[in-house]
């Protein structure tokens, strides 16, 4: 099937892709669920995480104002062997205070886009958080 288009590769994703489906057919929700529920860890989902995440290790990393702490970093310098932190940061991670109650309540917290793309962020947390 290779050749039928731009979403076929020399792998031939698609085609394979449509093959499984073939095989498979159409499946509930339920069916999935059966077929693909994790095991060895009892009921697979918590209603809350069980610890107040905002004293994890490096929480501050998080939550750092990325203004005041670059304010006396060179834009271009990199840390020095064993600081925590990188000498300048680009990405303000920081989570608005609803971000920040959901986070309390839930254990985590999905925020707005701060991205253009996926290179974008790519490229920002690469250069933040090197070594990772």
């Amino acid at each position: 099937m290779a050749g039928r288009g731009s979403r076929d590769g020399p792998i031939d994703f698609q085609g394979a892709l449509d093959r499984q489906l073939k095989q498979q057919g159409d499946i509930t929700l339920k069916a999935f669920e059966d077929k693909y529920t994790p095991t060895g860890c009892g009921d697979p989902y918590l209603d809350r995480v069980s610890f107040d995440v905002r004293r994890a290790k490096f929480w501050d990393l998080l939550q750092v104002d990325i203004d005041e702490y670059n304010r006396e970093r060179p834009k271009r310098s990199r840390g020095q062997a064993g600081e925590r932190m990188p000498a300048y940061r680009m990405v303000d991670s920081r989570l608005s205070e609803e971000g920040l109650r959901h986070m309390q309540r839930d254990g985590f917290a999905v925020g707005q886009p701060r991205f253009g793309s996926f290179g974008d962020a790519f490229h920002q947390i690469y250069s933040d958080d090197l070594p990772v």
